[in-house]
């Protein structure tokens, strides 16, 4: 419980009301709640695995899947891509699906029949961290990370579950890699080793023997005839006999330089994804000596790989996705590769332009968004790296670039972008905002920074205010900038002469306030690590939790849109800011640091992508599929009332749930029911005969979930 304060009066009222609301995203539920997914774009994230399936690279992303032809090897093209939640480390396509091992989202299941647009079937939360996978039958077997082995049965993919397992003490490490053969698993068990497991009966699988235990990290297999080759991490590759798989022996070994991550065999070769090593080619014709024939140097890290014809593609982290000849192992050719550029950072929306802000890569990518299902590349411009914040001001583009300060560019002409200008400001420059002729700018621990841009080619200073606390974010209202200052909370900054800016007044937060937006009452804080707080003056009157740290607020009518680091975003209801109350959310793929309302769409600038949502479930483009998850139902009837009002509570599982009545000051009146409910409807009456005509407040909390609902009592 919170203590919520508030000022009616002059009087201070504490009000005992719940107001922390996580949201759970059941393991059976799709990551969107009230909200709709209209395109991603702009996808960036490392490449972690890759399987060659007819002509097509299936890569597991940081978001999600990329799907490449590679029909022509020296000339990879993207086909298509879906973005995913979680970190997408592990993928096995069979039979017109994809199955990817979604890091700590589980597994997720793609329909790629038309692989030119992936439709997701499904998913299923696992207990650790997934991180490869591979079908065989009706079953999906999961190497779990500290989960362990998962079995899942995968005969609807729309409803995947899970049916056995082993976990991390059986196996003595965690579950990495694996492979299937008849009714026998080979698994790399980390600090276990390797471990062989029989699957016989997929529900009850059981390790035989010892194993084999390792000095190094087991992290990839492969297995050919009785032999199964290791990647053991530091020590490089370790062959293994496995022809009584009750003993296991020791055949040979062969030190990499780097980390051995991943391991195929074709041949009379081992192909090794060994880390910052690159790829590692050895002659394992003869098992008992092996030895290197060939090192290619990637300049990324090797993480996956897999072999089709004369052709290796390596998942290599950053550095995107390579093919390389290797008809000849002895000397392997690097034919092509394909890299995404950086994360978006923040994103701006112009008529039909939208400019977003590239990360570490300092660049500005332009897209038109005349139809935002399909958002179509215009250009890019190179500036300096870390660029964190966007604005629009007159057909020219600010850029905030932390320790290289803020960038001027000209895009009267969207397709030809060009550089204007370039201020370097005494801090790290990290939140814009554009009053009449002047460019203010949050400057860390340089504070608040006011430029002159009448000519935005040569701008020019103006005045600096230094703040209690790092200047991060901007707001403006009238005259007021609302300056965010980090672990200081909220400086009110009096404008009125921006060539002397003075500091009216601060308001401490609980967390770290990044952005923050207000309506002349109240001020609405994107607080990190505390959520949404809201400030009446310097009381906290309210606070909403997110399962992210937040780092963005905007407010459209009654509706504030949050931007909750690996949270996604949130659409909570201010209409009475003392009780705020959950509306929808959206688990983005990756970590979401800002956004940017544009009518009824919702931009995200999120870390692997730039996304594009709707409010609502209706209208959703053809190729996705969506189950929303379970919630629960609040109705009141009738409504308004004259003296009894029924109210409805539906609820899909049981728990503790609170039912109480407040007025519109946020004082709670009656609890009508504290305890456990059942899953179910449940009905209860409020009689309100002593209470005056009026709004009052029915608000319900049900395990970490909330809503409330709005009545009116007429006599």
């Amino acid at each position: 419980m919170r203590c919520l304060r508030l000022a009616t009066s002059g009087v201070v009222l504490i009000v005992s009301v719940l107001l922390c609301l996580t949201i759970n995203y059941p393991a059976y539920g799709q990551w969107g709640d009230g909200v709709y997914r209209v395109s991603e774009s702009l996808q960036w994230g490392p490449f972690h695995d890759v399987q060659i399936v007819d002509n097509y690279a299936y890569c597991s992303m940081g978001y999600g899947l990329e799907i490449f032809n590679v029909s022509t090897p020296a000339q990879i093209t993207l086909h298509s891509t879906f973005a995913l939640p979680g970190i997408t480390e592990g993928i096995h396509v069979s039979e017109g699906y994809a199955y990817l091992a979604g890091g700590t989202a589980g597994i997720q299941v793609l329909d790629v029949t038309d692989n030119s647009q992936p439709i997701f079937q499904g998913e299923k939360d696992t207990p650790g961290y997934a991180w490869e996978c591979i079908k065989s039958g009706a079953h999906l077997y999961v190497a779990d990370g500290s989960g362990g082995l998962q079995v899942v049965n995968v005969v609807s993919p729309s409803i995947p579950y899970i049916v056995g397992s082993l976990n991390e003490q059986e196996l003595g490490g965690w579950a990495r890699d694996l492979h299937i053969e008849s009714s026998l698993l080979y698994l790399a068990a980390e600090n276990g080793g390797l471990k062989i497991v029989s699957v016989a009966t997929p529900s009850q699988p059981y390790v035989i023997g010892e194993g084999y235990n390792t000095d190094g990290t087991a992290l990839g297999i492969a297995k050919v005839d009785t032999i199964v080759y290791l990647a053991d991490g530091h020590e490089g590759v370790l062959i293994i006999g496995v022809s009584d798989p009750l003993h296991p022996n020791l055949i040979s070994q062969w030190n990499t330089d780097g980390i051995a991550r991943d391991i195929k065999v074709m041949d009379d070769y081992a192909y090794v994804a060994d880390d910052e090593n690159g790829l590692v080619i050895l002659d394992v014709g003869d098992p008992e000596i092996p030895h290197e024939v060939a090192n290619l140097d990637t300049t990324g890290i090797a993480v996956g790989l897999d072999i089709y014809a004369t052709t290796l593609f390596l998942a290599n982290d950053d550095q995107g996705l390579a093919s390389i000849w290797i008809a000849n192992p002895a000397a392997p050719v690097m034919l092509d590769t394909y890299s995404l550029i950086g994360s978006v950072s923040s994103v701006w929306v112009h008529e039909d332009i939208a400019l977003a802000a590239r990360g570490n890569t300092g660049q500005l990518t332009f897209l038109d968004v005349n139809d935002p299902y399909d958002p179509q590349f215009i250009s890019e411009i190179d500036l300096s790296a870390n660029v964190v914040d966007v604005y629009y001001d007159r057909s020219v583009c600010i850029s905030a670039h932390e320790e290289d300060g803020v960038y001027f560019t000209d895009i009267s002409t969207p397709s030809l972008p060009y550089e204007l200008s370039h201020f370097d400001t005494d801090g790290e420059a990290t939140g814009l905002a554009v009053r009449d002729t002047c460019l203010y700018v949050a400057d860390g621990d340089g504070g608040l920074l006011v430029l002159n841009i009448t000519d935005p080619e040569y701008p020019e200073y103006l005045a600096d205010l230094p703040m209690s606390g790092q200047a991060k974010g901007i707001f403006f209202s009238n005259d007021t900038a609302y300056v965010s200052q980090w672990d200081a909370g909220v400086a009110l900054v009096n404008t009125h002469q921006p060539n002397a800016p003075y500091l009216l007044v601060e308001y401490d937060t609980p967390g770290l306030a990044r952005q923050c937006v207000s309506d002349g009452s109240y001020i609405y804080v994107a607080d990190g690590y505390a959520g949404m707080t809201v400030l009446l003056e310097d009381l906290v009157v309210a606070q909403f939790d997110t399962s992210g740290s937040v780092w963005d607020i905007k407010i459209d009518g009654n509706t504030a849109f949050l931007a909750a680091d690996d949270g996604g975003f949130y659409a909570i209801d201010v209409t009475y800011p003392f009780m705020l109350t959950y509306q929808a959310s959206y688990r983005t793929p990756g970590v979401a640091k800002g956004l940017f309302l544009n009518g009824e769409d919702i931009y995200i600038a999120d870390q692997f992508d730039l996304g594009i949502y709707r409010l609502g479930t209706a209208s959703i483009k053809p190729g996705y599929s969506f189950q929303l998850p379970g919630s629960f139902e609040l109705t009141a009837y009738p409504n308004p009332f004259n003296a009894v009002v029924s109210i409805n509570v539906d609820i899909p599982f049981s728990e503790k749930t609170e039912l109480n009545v407040y007025n519109v000051h946020g004082q709670r009146l009656d609890q009508l029911f504290l305890g456990r409910l059942d899953r179910g409807a449940h009905r209860f009456l409020w009689d309100a005969e002593s209470y005056p005509s009026g709004v009052y407040m029915i608000n319900v909390i049900a395990g970490k979930s909330a809503t409330t609902r709005k009545v009116i009592l007429q006599k």
